[in-house]
């Protein structure tokens, strides 16, 4: 094949008329050497040379230069040894620079490559034994290194590899199917492992890709897609090859996301989203298979509202209700019977106010209020179901400090005690002689027995009647019958509350004008007393 090719060629430049000298060859063509002879040719008989061939002793081509678009350069060179062709170079973009060598081998193109105008080889192509691409090798960077790389099988595109960050380590691979990617790797920090591998349908979409998110060599991370966009995410945590989180995709956007938390092969986490935003999780934190914590959120993803079930009987029995992520209602039902029976209220994080039920008839006769006029907490009972409470306790810290009694639930209170720290009382106060109103109070020693009784019968809201005790029984009576503030009527009595003397202020300035001695039946007045009258 290959000596009738030299014989077909030889031919053909005999039959044109040629000039023949020994040169060292022409300025364009190369340097011929003194056995050489050159044979010029002008194939469109313009009067210009555009073809040069230089022929051995032998009269054997070795080499054949051509201008092919008469511009006085040769554009094409063909390099023969032996009558068989082992090179062409060509120049492709008019720079009179070979930009492009074909090498040949047994009659065969096996590889062409193909430079810059400085000579910097810019991609190779392997051939195989019938002339069809066997792999291309690229140098995109201009490093003087190849770091694209094609592989061709029957000259069809099969596979390639890419050294992206020009370390000279491949960091990206792919494998093509009918010219299109079906399988992408990538190596993102250069360790050698995949970080991400993708896998795309006819229409170059992705249809499932794996992640290794935080570059620990595991690719825990599968992505599952349906016309190009993101359906489902599934993630192994513990790297036991079992994924433990699933999230599922609409739109392009997440909307419902279940975790295994203890890796037993049960979701206990399961979370919906709407528009891409958190709406509701619900979680089985003891893991017994039960999610029994639901938690709603607000646009914000910020806590709304919180179903619990404490007792695992699949109905909720504790609420928190939140507004811009603070706290501000709490429920429980204590009974499950499915209604709250205790609500506990707050502001600014705070607690203010909790009503209960305690027995658990619908009505909240409870009510305990927090913080309230320099109390710890106020308890409130209202145990007729009237809405008035008619018993109301009040704390500082967790002591009783004062208790108001509605006796006869008429929504006013009829009797008061007040405790000390040490929980003895220390003051008493009733309403009497149907005052309406808290009219008679007395106080205590730290035996709780009484010492003094005060009286307001005008109910003005000052005392003016004054009772003295000693043993627990009286022992002086004082009584201001003027409403001046002041007693005028005093009176002594003995263990057995018989009255020993008794004095009296006629004219209101304080002195006694007369006074009654009752053990000597003795009166004794003050003579100026009518002066003053």
């Amino acid at each position: 094949m290959v000596g009738k090719k030299k014989k077909s060629l030889y031919k053909m430049l005999l039959e044109f008329p040629v000039i023949i000298f020994i040169s060292f060859g022409v300025c364009f063509s190369g340097v011929s050497s003194a056995s050489e002879k050159m044979i010029q040719r002008d194939i469109n008989n313009d009067g210009i040379t555009d073809q040069v061939a230089y022929v051995d002793s032998g009269r054997v081509v070795t080499r054949l230069e051509t201008d092919n678009n008469a511009d006085g350069h040769m554009e094409s060179v063909q390099y023969y040894e032996n009558g068989n062709l082992m090179r062409t170079e060509k120049d492709t973009n008019g720079d009179r620079t070979m930009d492009i060598r074909n090498h040949f081998a047994n009659g065969r193109r096996i590889f062409q490559e193909k430079m810059d105008s400085q000579g910097q080889m810019i991609y190779v192509i392997l051939f195989d034994e019938t002339e069809k691409i066997l792999e291309i090798k690229k140098d995109t960077n201009q490093n003087g290194s190849f770091d694209r790389h094609f592989f061709y099988t029957s000259g069809i595109l099969t596979s390639s590899t890419c050294d992206e960050t020009g370390d000279g380590n491949i960091n990206i691979w792919k494998t093509y199917q009918k010219k299109q990617v079906i399988y992408k790797k990538t190596d993102e920090n250069g360790d050698g492992l995949p970080e991400e591998e993708i896998f795309y349908n006819q229409n170059q979409e992705p249809e499932k890709s794996c992640h290794d998110l935080n570059a620990d060599g595991y690719l825990e991370t599968r992505r599952e897609y349906n016309d190009g966009q993101l359906k489902t995410e599934k993630k192994d945590l513990n790297q036991d090859t079992v994924f433990d989180l699933i999230i599922a995709y609409k739109n392009g956007r997440k909307y419902i996301e279940a975790r295994d938390a203890d890796f037993d092969g049960v979701d206990d986490i399961e979370t919906r989203y709407k528009n891409g935003k958190k709406v509701q999780c619900k979680h089985d934190t003891d893991f017994d298979g039960i999610k029994e914590r639901t938690v709603f959120y607000d646009n914000d993803e910020n806590p709304l509202k919180i179903i619990v079930d404490t007792n695992g009987n699949n109905a909720p029995d504790q609420w928190q209700y939140f507004n811009n992520n603070t706290l501000e209602c709490f429920e429980k039902d204590r009974n499950h019977d499915g209604q709250p029976d205790l609500k506990i209220f707050y502001a600014n994080g705070e607690k203010q106010r909790l009503i209960k039920d305690d027995d658990f008839n619908g009505f909240f006769e409870i009510t305990q209020r927090f913080e309230e006029d320099g109390w710890t907490v106020i308890v409130e009972l209202d145990s007729n179901e009237n809405s008035l409470a008619d018993s109301i306790f009040f704390y500082i810290a967790e002591a009783l400090a004062r208790k108001d009694v509605d006796e006869n639930r008429d929504g006013r209170i009829d009797f008061r005690e007040c405790y000390d720290h040490n929980g003895r009382m220390v003051k008493s106060e009733e309403a009497v002689d149907g005052a309406g109103c808290l009219n008679m109070a007395w106080y205590y020693d730290d035996s709780q027995m009484p010492v003094r009784a005060e009286k307001d019968t005008d109910a003005d809201g000052r005392p003016d009647i004054w009772y003295y005790y000693a043993g627990n029984h009286l022992t002086k009576v004082c009584e201001d019958t003027n409403h001046d503030g002041k007693p005028d009527i005093w009176e002594e009595f003995g263990e057995a509350e018989e009255m020993l003397r008794r004095s009296k202020d006629l004219n209101f300035d304080g002195i006694p004008d007369i006074k009654e001695d009752f053990t000597t039946s003795e009166t004794v007045s003050d003579p100026s007393i009518n002066d003053n009258l």
